[in-house]
């Protein structure tokens, strides 16, 4: 009888000390294999503490690393925004417009900046290609009329904002 007990306390034993070691294993392989994800959580953690230049560090890193997510790509944009590095967003809008040609949210943030930038041709030309695309789209038809304005083309404007009030 005290035999089969210290047989079954070394099961027990065994059992447990491999029950350690596989969740060791499944850590550190889940930390080698999902390191883009860690840094994207990361990134995430300090955009949500508004930590923007931390949050920079790691969605570079995370995309570096091959992450495709839009968030990753649409967080770092903002906040290169938020830290006044305005062409680093517009390279970063451009690459997720590349890789997602049809993601409107980009190609609005490329016009916006554009016309925060003061390349009102190029910021028109973007919006009147999603205009085309979309041509009761309000946002796009106001932001267009609004860069119209900058850029002095008043009478352009007027027929915009038109447009844009009948769009209701």
């Amino acid at each position: 009888m005290l035999n089969s007990w210290n047989i079954k306390k070394r099961q027990y034993i065994t059992f447990f000390i491999l029950l350690v070691i596989t969740a060791c294993l499944s850590c550190s392989m889940y930390y080698l294999l999902k390191q883009k994800w860690i840094f994207y959580r990361n990134g995430e953690k300090f955009y949500a503490l508004k930590d923007f230049s931390k949050a920079i560090v790691y969605y570079k890193q995370s995309i570096k690393l091959g992450l495709t997510n839009k968030n990753a790509f649409a967080h770092l944009a903002d906040a290169y925004i938020f830290t006044q590095q305005i062409e680093e967003a517009l390279y970063v809008y451009k690459n997720m417009f590349d890789m997602y040609p049809d993601q409107l949210f980009a190609q609005l943030k490329i016009a916006e900046i554009l016309g925060q930038m003061k390349q009102y041709d190029e910021s028109i030309k973007q919006y009147r290609h999603i205009l085309y695309k979309y041509p009761n789209y309000r946002n796009a038809r106001f932001y267009l009329a609004r860069v119209l304005t900058w850029s002095g083309r008043f009478e352009e404007a007027v027929k915009e904002y038109r447009l844009f009030l009948e769009l209701r």
